[in-house]
């Protein structure tokens, strides 16, 4: 990776160069490597498996390698690496299939034509991993609402837990009608992976005032957890989201909440920052945990980050510089997201800037 966590745009120049060459050629590295010790593994349990007892191999994580491709073909054109991938992705070997997945989600919103019914077509598989993967993707690509969403709500109680994850966290994305998916996300809040309840109460708050009927429940699961818990940051800012007098009413309670159950990470600290500067407190770190967690190397953090600063960052330079940047990031849905914070942004200090300006005098002093 070259010291990178993301790609930077001049990375990929020499292979945009050579169009749909350079593209094929980094699809072809969306594979899987094996190391040499697994590789062992699996030919000792081919071959001898059947007279001694030998473990099943472990499945391999992806390596830097798989990263790199998929970033640096994010910034290829939709029309150059799009219809690559997709050849890639319904011709490769079944085991790299979710890597290739990603790689279309890279592409984002505006390949949503080019790869969605691709994506859409493999939530029929019966790979956990794929599933996982094509879900994923299409959360960033955004593609079809109306026909994706649906097709949804049954991964909502899959057995596999990241399959789970994935498919709560994208229909937060897509941001779902609450009249048919309220209720599937709600029972999420009792799920047994913290993660998942954590994304159905995202997916709760992105709906906003149209969730009305879930303040109870996110109160109550507030009030349930009793460690820190990912659910206590998510579900303080989609209270914020939802019905932010709820929480000024328990602003003690919310004090403790944030104090003794918000975990002790940036990227949970800010969305309980969030909350607050909802409800007009301001919280000194909430801008430079952001320009941090805008670094990630995953992009989900770093569209999450960008969207904060669009809505409640600082009107410093450094802001405008990491809302700049996100233009250039290799993921398209964090593109579009920088686009939209960084006009938000410019109308939020615009708009302070000329209240200063029509200000009577003195007023800054009172």
């Amino acid at each position: 990776m070259q010291g990178h966590g993301v790609a930077p745009r001049e990375e990929a120049e020499p292979f945009r160069r050579l169009g749909g060459r350079g593209a094929a050629w980094l699809a072809q590295e969306l594979h899987q490597q094996a190391p040499l010790w697994v590789r062992a593994h699996e030919f000792l349990y081919l071959r001898l498996g059947r007279w001694i007892s030998i473990p099943l191999p472990s499945v391999t994580t992806r390596d830097p390698r798989i990263q790199l491709a998929r970033q640096l073909l994010g910034h290829f054109e939709p029309s150059v690496a799009g219809p690559i991938l997709v050849r890639r992705f319904n011709h490769c070997h079944a085991g790299d299939r979710a890597a290739v997945a990603e790689a279309l989600g890279e592409l984002g919103p505006e390949a949503a034509d080019r790869v969605g019914p691709c994506l859409v077509s493999a939530l029929a598989s019966t790979n956990s991993a794929e599933l996982a993967a094509t879900i994923l993707a299409l959360g960033e690509v955004l593609y079809r609402p109306e026909e994706v969403l649906p097709k949804l709500v049954p991964f909502l109680t899959n057995s596999y837990s990241l399959v789970r994850i994935e498919a709560t966290y994208t229909m937060g994305t897509y941001v779902a009608d609450p009249v048919w998916t309220m209720k599937p996300l709600l029972e999420r809040l009792s799920d047994s992976d913290n993660v998942v309840k954590a994304n159905g109460a995202r997916a709760l708050g992105r709906m906003k005032g149209g969730a009305r009927p879930t303040v109870d429940p996110l109160i109550n699961s507030l009030r349930a957890a009793e460690l820190p818990a990912p659910v206590v940051a998510r579900a303080l800012e989609a209270l914020s989201s939802i019905a932010p007098e709820v929480l000024r009413s328990a602003s003690a309670e919310m004090d403790e909440w944030v104090t003794t159950k918000v975990p002790k990470d940036p990227y949970f600290e800010v969305m309980a920052a969030t909350a607050r500067e909802r409800l007009g407190v301001q919280v000194p770190t909430l801008t430079a945990n952001c320009l941090r967690l805008a670094q990630s190397s995953k992009a989900y953090v770093r569209w999450e980050a960008l969207e904060r600063l669009g809505e409640c960052g600082s009107g410093t330079q450094d802001v405008r510089a990491a809302l700049t940047a996100g233009l250039s990031d290799p993921n398209g849905l964090v593109r579009r997201t920088a686009q939209q914070a960084l006009e938000q942004w410019s109308r939020r200090h615009a708009d302070a800037a000329a209240q200063r300006s029509t200000s009577p005098p003195g007023r800054a002093e009172e």
